[in-house]
């Protein structure tokens, strides 16, 4: 699956044809659906490319990075997230605090 998953990223073009939002959504939850934590890690990547500040697509990039042990590239994609929507949760206030962006 995981072989399948990353051939099909190589594809593109395939984006276009259904709309990148549903191409990416698809992709994500293929990848964690057999809990492949890097292969999940590229497709929110290359969604965040293609689909600026999308809030959807930032909050995923802070779980996968959270569950990943990533907690720098968390924080940064959980306060892009924050200032975007105005919306948190216990974790990312937790990480908020570590990383010091709330005192």
């Amino acid at each position: 699956m995981k072989k399948l998953l990353s051939m099909i990223l190589t594809f593109p073009y395939m984006a276009l044809a259904q709309g990148a939002f549903d191409y990416y959504d698809t992709m994500l939850k293929a990848a964690l659906g057999v809990n492949d934590l890097d292969t999940a890690q590229k497709v929110v990547k290359s969604a965040l490319r293609e689909l600026r500040d999308d809030p959807y697509f930032l909050m995923w990039a802070y779980k996968v990075h959270l569950w990943k042990g990533d907690l720098d590239n968390a924080a940064t994609y959980a306060l892009k997230y924050y200032q975007l929507t105005g919306q948190y949760d216990k974790y990312m206030l937790n990480l908020f605090v570590t990383k010091g962006y709330y005192h």
